[in-house]
């Protein structure tokens, strides 16, 4: 994830900061802060400073009363493929229509901050906000290299030391997935882990590990549960897996792969919270998510109740979910669907006929049961 001109314009800092130019060049990346307080020619020895990425602050101090000047400042910095512009108020209090032509044009950003607004801490916030994605980029990476990297055992150690210094003696891990959150929000994520919850937040995708000391947060569940009441003050779209208990330093691999995996299931499956300990069926058909072979396992089970279904107008999978999920009581199944009982005991008598399964029950429930979930992971 990028640090992007959408993102600074969320900082304090910049709360009554107006974009008045390149709306639609707000994904522009930012990877540094830069200063000119005069257009630069391509000949001159300080154009090489400049760099691909640069967010350029500008005071228009010599620019005042120029627009010819203003527009060439404008120019270069796109030009030089710069992320936007921040300019003070003070000395340009509105910027020419030829310039504002310019960069909207070339989707070029341009924001103006009133003279009040603190150079140090505006050039602070924002390098922060570049070094911390920084960091987090070299975090991720190392975090792959021990997930898929065949590593021997001091490489394995050295990453983990990294990552978890002070990994407890007793823990386990969480992922976490926020695939709608920005890297300022994310920032403020952690910030709020840390301070509430000692937590350390290491990135990963669109989300991040937890390492949850298992000693200092002995109710765990607890700890989860008021987890989930801070993530949704961030938003409503996040989902948690949690990984088995673990002892010893070399289970930490293991342990993100846990957690991992338990996140992507309760994704598929949309339950916000899902422990790796609770997956059964699912942590065999994972693996196989990408075969072949299961994909046409649900088709041989699936694909004849879903012709007899798109046949006749009649919700047989639906049923057949909700009947299993009720460990095979008519009743009870009758009840969430809303329609008599003799109607699912008819329908489940069909699906079983459909599939050759009329004498055989238990591999009734068994192959459905497994081509159901399978389908959720394909």
């Amino acid at each position: 994830m990028n640090i992007t001109v959408k993102d600074i314009l969320q900082l304090d800092v910049l709360k009554n900061a107006k974009l008045v130019a390149g709306e639609k060049g707000l994904n522009r990346e930012i990877l540094r802060v830069n200063f000119t307080d005069c257009p630069l020619d391509p000949y001159d020895p300080g154009y090489t400073l400049v760099s691909k990425g640069d967010l350029y602050i500008h005071s228009f101090y010599t620019a005042q009363n120029n627009e010819d000047l203003v527009f060439d400042i404008i120019q270069f910095y796109i030009q030089t493929e710069s992320s936007c512009c921040i300019g003070l108020k003070s000395y340009v209090n509105e910027i020419p229509e030829k310039v504002l032509h310019l960069a909207n044009k070339n989707n070029y950003p341009i924001i103006m901050i009133d003279a009040d607004v603190p150079y140090g801490q505006l050039i602070k916030d924002i390098s922060e906000l570049i070094l911390t994605e920084q960091l987090d980029a070299n975090s991720e990476n190392k975090i792959n290299q021990l997930l898929y990297d065949k590593l021997n055992n001091e490489e394995r150690n050295n990453i983990i030391q990294y990552l978890a210094p002070d990994l407890p003696l007793k823990y386990l891990c969480i992922y976490i997935s926020y695939p709608e959150l920005s890297s300022l929000r994310f920032k403020f994520l952690k910030n709020d882990l840390s301070s509430q919850f000692k937590l350390h937040f290491l990135r990963y995708h669109k989300g991040g590990f937890l390492i949850l000391n298992l000693i200092t947060h002995l109710d765990f569940p607890r700890t989860i549960n008021s987890l989930t009441h801070l993530l949704s003050y961030y938003g409503k779209t996040f989902y948690i897996g949690v990984s088995n208990k673990c002892e010893e330093s070399s289970d930490f691999v293991r342990s993100l792969n846990e957690a991992y995996s338990a996140h992507k299931i309760a994704q598929l499956t949309e339950n916000r919270v899902t422990y790796y300990n609770d997956l059964s069926i699912y942590s065999l058909l994972l693996p196989l998510r990408n075969h072949e072979i299961l994909n046409e396992f649900c088709k041989k089970i699936l694909g004849p109740l879903k012709e007899y279904e798109s046949r006749y107008s009649t919700n047989l999978l639906e049923t057949i979910r909700i009947y299993l999920e009720n460990n095979g009581d008519y009743k009870k199944t009758a009840y969430f669907l809303d329609t008599h009982e003799n109607t699912i005991r008819f329908r489940i008598g069909k699906a079983k006929s459909i599939l050759g399964l009329e004498d055989n029950p238990y591999a009734f429930i068994e192959y459905v049961s497994i081509a159901l979930k399978a389908q959720r992971l394909l």
